[in-house]
């Protein structure tokens, strides 16, 4: 599966099989400025096997889009994967952080979830569960959790994609440092 001019962060492919507990997700790390990619396989070998990872926003830093590409072996059942995200890390014992619970199929590929799932999903938690709690977008900088879960057999081989732009005020200082160092160099070459 090619990834196109992002970060590749995580590659199962080989020994880096990423968790399939949602209790114990992999940690992922800082994610940079631009696009930041994971590239997957759920139910590889039969069953009902996951992806779960958590990842951290820094500061100064906004995440605006998560663009998913699904691969499948076999036929594609609208509305089977099952995708989760919260605004913390670690397990998914919580569902009072959580963002967004959806079904998903390829025909969102390369669309941004975030900005459609913006009221929260259309996967009810269940009696007695808060439903998710929805957002707008950009997502401040802070801790991220995503769960990623086949609900039939089918093997899907996946690439995520996520866009982490500068704050304003952080893009703002940027131009006003270079306009600085713009108007120097003017000066000091006349």
């Amino acid at each position: 599966m090619a990834v196109s001019s992002a970060t590749l962060l995580w590659d199962e492919e080989g020994v880096n099989t990423l968790s399939d507990n949602p209790f114990d997700p992999t940690f992922l790390g800082e994610f940079a400025l631009g696009e930041n990619s994971i590239q997957g396989t759920i139910n590889e070998g039969g069953g009902f096997s996951a992806d779960v990872f958590t990842f951290m926003v820094p500061s100064g830093m906004r995440l605006e889009t998560m663009r998913i590409t699904l691969e499948l072996e076999g036929t594609d059942v609208p509305g089977a994967h099952f995708l989760a995200f919260k605004d913390s890390l670690g397990a998914f014992d919580d569902t009072a952080s959580l963002l967004f619970a959806t079904l998903i199929s390829s025909a969102l590929n390369g669309e941004n979830i975030l900005e459609l799932e913006t009221d929260g999903g259309d996967v009810a938690m269940g009696e007695g569960l808060p439903n998710p709690m929805g957002y707008e977008l950009p997502l401040e900088a802070g801790e991220y959790t995503l769960w990623f879960q086949e609900t039939d057999q089918t093997v899907i081989h996946y690439t995520m994609s996520f866009g982490v732009v500068p704050e304003p005020r952080v893009l703002v200082l940027l131009l006003v440092a270079f306009g600085y160092a713009l108007k120097r160099r003017i000066r000091l070459a006349s």
